[in-house]
């Protein structure tokens, strides 16, 4: 629809970044990059001063509604494009809307690295994103979901590659900032696993509940496949391979397939199941 890419203009007629990026990193991977560069020129001119990136846009403007996801998202578009397109002057003057939406980023991560946060369960999340409800399943009460964080360190890698691609002199603060953000989510993974005595990786650690498809989002983009627990990282897709197959069983009660799922067949090729992925 001009310039927007949308998941459906039946029943979403709006554009979001959350499907932009992830429809936009598609076809640039199809080598289709100019309508990723109009839908990415277009969205950031809906950023709002504080660098906040609106999780989407229809015909009454950008919506402020926070879902945390959306920072890394928008830093990802923009740094997918160079990454596919080669085009440095491009990379150099988006580069201020990068910033920004770093900088509100950073803001968002500190404001939960609090001493309160150290303590007994409010260790579930030490440094990283405000709750929010940008996974659909969390939008009867904000949660801390790790979807949002590993969208958001994503962000923070992407970040740090253009910044030493333009040879920004804060390259290596960014880098810094980023290896925090990724300890900081492994701690509160831990903390999550220990509190509600789970054996995988949360969809939320405020939460403690199971959702692989959340978890897909560390193999990729986020890039932290070899730094989480394996025994976590395993038992999570374990869980997850034994509850599609359930579905086949005689009597299964289940009624919901979302095609978010099949970021799960990527996952157990990443993982090296090959056989499980088919």
């Amino acid at each position: 629809d001009g310039p927007q890419l949308k998941p459906g203009t039946r029943s979403y007629n709006r554009s979001w970044i959350r499907d932009g990026a992830m429809m936009g990193d598609t076809l640039l991977r199809l080598g289709v990059i100019e309508p990723v560069r109009e839908f990415a020129d277009w969205y950031a001119s809906k950023l709002f001063d504080n660098g906040k990136v609106p999780c989407c846009v229809d015909y009454r403007g950008p919506d402020p509604v926070p879902e945390n996801d959306v920072q890394g998202e928008f830093i990802h578009l923009l740094v997918q494009l160079y990454r596919y397109g080669g085009d440095r002057a491009s990379l150099e003057r988006e580069w201020p809307k990068i910033e920004a939406a770093l900088d509100y980023m950073e803001r968002q991560r500190q404001s939960e690295r609090t001493p309160e946060n150290r303590i007994g369960d409010r260790r579930v999340r030490y440094g990283l994103m405000p709750p929010s409800i940008s996974h659909e399943g969390y939008s009867s009460a904000p949660q801390y979901s790790l979807w949002d964080d590993f969208w958001a360190l994503t962000g923070y890698k992407d970040a740090a590659f253009a910044a030493r691609v333009l040879e920004k002199p804060e390259a290596a603060t960014i880098a810094a900032h980023g290896q925090d953000f990724a300890g900081d989510i492994r701690s509160a993974i831990d903390a999550a696993v220990e509190r509600f005595d789970i054996d995988f990786i949360p969809g939320a650690t405020s939460l403690g509940d199971f959702d692989a498809t959340s978890t897909t989002m560390a193999l990729d983009p986020a890039g932290e496949m070899d730094a989480l627990d394996p025994a976590l990282l395993a038992r999570t897709f374990d869980k997850q391979w034994a509850r599609v197959m359930a579905r086949d069983d005689v009597g299964a009660d289940w009624e919901d397939y979302t095609p978010y799922e099949l970021r799960n067949v990527s996952a157990f090729v990443r993982l090296g199941r090959r056989a499980q992925a088919n």
